[in-house]
């Protein structure tokens, strides 16, 4: 005898031994003890999920000769049942819808339909693959279909119901056939196993239900095919091997060396997989898969049953998503997905693989959307009023050693407070310039010294990096008024012991430079008391050397000046931060412009704002405006039109007005 493959040897035989269509078998079940069985049955769903075997089983119901009508348990030894299990019913038709798709068989059919069953109770025509039907033959059966004579039962099997007209459609009842659940298939595949004398422990199992995507005939084929290599006994490697499925440590191994960056190991892994002789497409396909359940349980969680896995592997995927971010996750399936797209024609599979291994471990994590948005209007607000800048908030990422230098010779202060430089840099000066481009302005940057506790004061900005030199103790700064800029004298610097270095480090703030101009009634009065005009002018007169540290000033007003000691009340939290951090820059500001200033408070006040500098100019502006306004309405032109053709004057808009009047 020949041998009976597994998925001919194990079709069900009744309602109760088709599994994961419990919906199905229910209803076909209840319209047969009810006696309301429909003349046209529609099976709906992907390959080897049951269709088939659901209408044969269906057929045996309606024609068992062992009960004197249908029956929802066929007994299986009549002559109905057995030839119908062995399709050579003569009153059951099984017909190819590819091979028997046109007009002149469906004619055949519908000549057929008039003449009684010869045996059974019912002539049933099971029609498979109905889609492949032509147009003609569609429309040939409608008016059978629609009224065909009470002996006559069709069953239409499908995978592609979209293919089939609305009219067919519109005169069958539909059943829709789901994907078998992965652990549904693996207790039936382990109790059939059990049965055939084969052990295949759980992992295996679990290997042949995954690729099988749900579909029964699949798994029983693969099993056929393990069987065959291995024998009666097989591990999940040998099943692995023999159905050339990646190995998931492998990429488990491949998604951890992606996510940490290591595009060497990556290499190294596709690698090993290429010589083990697994297959790159059907590796990229697994590791499509993998990234997917990552994300899906990110997401959603371990207990939301969205992923067909065991649960160390779930415990695994839970780990690895937990410690990166969903979009990044989604870059790298992105990756992979088109990486197996461009795999399935691709002439060099491992170079295609190789280069996506590659672009999967240079991503990097991206930037939160909110706070680049939120870092532009405090740029915006920067530029109009001066208010100092927020914290740049990234995502930490490995930053190099700082890179030395050594200057080849000590230098000495020149004029005016202008280190010169030593043996290598007059070398490096000798040499002829480049010339500059037209148009453009020559800046030449000097350094001015300043004293060593101005520099110890400063605090390290975050938004700009320059050298800095470590050098000698400077000479102290005069001030001297000229035109709003400080000017500054120094004496000679000593010639250094040894080579001064230079670091490159994060830059400091600008040095408390002395401030020019300073408002002279500030200066000159007697009792020290600092108006609000004084403070005024003093913040306007910094804007130049420090924009920023004048932005934060401008939001502050003067609450007391008594005892040497300046008090600034401040109405928002971060601009009395800012000046609380740069306290000794403000001070040797303040000190240059108002001498009798020995210390500095900060305070914080929500009423402080009434009259800062930015809330007196703003009120000028205004004042200005309004003032503009009114002239205009008064102008005599206006009026002249307004006279001239009666109109009345309604609103008036000044050039830079949101709103108007």
């Amino acid at each position: 005898m020949s041998y009976l493959v597994l998925a001919r040897k194990w079709r069900p035989q009744g309602f109760e031994a088709i599994i994961g269509q419990e919906h199905v078998t229910r209803t076909l079940k209840n319209a047969i003890e009810q006696d309301r069985i429909h003349h046209a049955f529609l099976f709906c769903g992907a390959r080897g999920v049951g269709k088939t075997t659901a209408a044969r089983v269906l057929a045996r119901a309606l024609n068992c000769n062992a009960t004197p009508g249908p029956t929802t348990e066929p007994c299986g030894q009549c002559a109905a049942c057995t030839e119908i299990a062995a399709g050579t019913a003569m009153d059951v038709f099984e017909i190819d819808g590819a091979s028997n798709r046109g007009i002149n068989e469906i004619r055949e059919l519908r000549d057929g339909v008039a003449y009684a069953p010869q045996r059974d109770r019912t002539k049933i025509y099971i029609i498979d693959e109905v889609h492949m039907l032509t147009t003609e033959a569609f429309n040939a059966l409608l008016k059978t279909l629609e009224e065909p004579p009470a002996h006559v039962k069709f069953i239409f099997a499908t995978t592609e119901p979209h293919k089939i007209p609305v009219t067919i459609l519109s005169r069958c009842q539909r059943f829709d056939f789901k994907r078998i659940p992965l652990a549904t298939m693996v207790d039936y595949l382990a109790k059939m196993l059990a049965d055939e004398g084969v052990a295949i422990d759980d992992g295996g199992l679990r290997v042949v239900a995954r690729e099988s995507e749900g579909s029964m005939r699949d798994a029983l084929s693969l099993l056929d095919r393990i069987i065959s290599s291995c024998g009666n006994q097989a591990t999940y490697e040998q099943v692995a091997q023999v159905l050339g499925v990646a190995d998931r440590a492998w990429l488990t191994r491949l998604a951890q060396a992606a996510l940490a960056h290591d595009a060497p190991a990556a290499l190294a892994i596709i690698e090993e997989v290429f010589e083990f002789g697994v297959d790159l497409k059907q590796f990229a396909t697994d590791l499509v898969h993998y990234l997917r359940d990552v994300i899906v349980l990110r997401v959603a969680g371990e207990k939301a049953g969205l992923t067909d896995l065991s649960s160390e592997e779930t415990a695994a995927l839970v780990a690895l998503g937990r410690e990166h971010d969903v979009m990044d996750l989604e870059r790298l399936v992105q990756i992979v997905i088109r990486a197996a797209e461009r795999l399935a024609h691709a002439n060099f599979p491992r170079l295609e693989l190789e280069m996506a291994a590659i672009r999967m471990c240079r991503v990097q994590p991206l930037q939160p959307l909110d706070g680049m948005l939120a870092r532009l209007e405090a740029i915006e607000r920067a530029a109009t009023s001066g208010a100092p800048l927020p914290e740049i908030r990234t995502i930490p990422r490995a930053t190099p050693a700082p890179r030395l230098r050594a200057v080849a010779g000590g230098g000495e202060a020149g004029r005016d407070g202008v280190r010169s430089r030593g043996a290598a840099g007059r070398a490096r000066s000798a040499r002829p310039r480049r010339h500059r481009p037209r148009g453009r302005p020559w800046r030449r940057r000097q350094r001015v010294a300043r004293p060593p506790e101005a520099r110890a004061a400063t605090v390290t900005p975050i938004h700009r990096a320059r050298p800095v030199v470590a050098e000698a103790p400077a000479a102290h700064v005069v001030a001297a008024p000229s035109r709003g800029r400080a000017s500054a004298a120094a004496a000679p610097l000593p010639e250094p012991a040894e080579e001064p270095i230079i670091a490159e480090e994060p830059a400091v703030a600008p040095p408390p430079e002395p401030v020019a101009e300073a408002a002279p009634a500030a200066v000159s009065d007697p009792a020290h008391v600092v108006t609000h005009d004084a403070w005024e002018g003093f913040v306007e007169t910094l804007r130049e050397a420090h924009p920023a540290l004048a932005g934060s000033l401008d939001q502050g007003q003067v609450a007391s000046s008594a005892g040497g000691v300046l008090t600034l009340a401040f109405a928002g939290r971060a601009s009395a931060a800012q000046v609380r951090a740069r306290e000794a820059d403000v001070v040797a500001y303040l000190q240059a412009a108002f001498p009798w200033v020995e210390g500095l408070r900060v305070a914080e006040d929500a009423a402080a704002a009434a009259d800062s500098p930015m809330a007196r100019r703003r009120e000028r502006e205004t004042r200005a405006r309004e003032q503009r306004r009114r002239d205009l309405e008064g102008h005599a032109l206006v009026r002249d039109v307004l006279d001239r053709f009666g109109g009345q004057l309604v609103r008036v808009e000044l050039e830079g007005d949101e709103e108007g009047r």
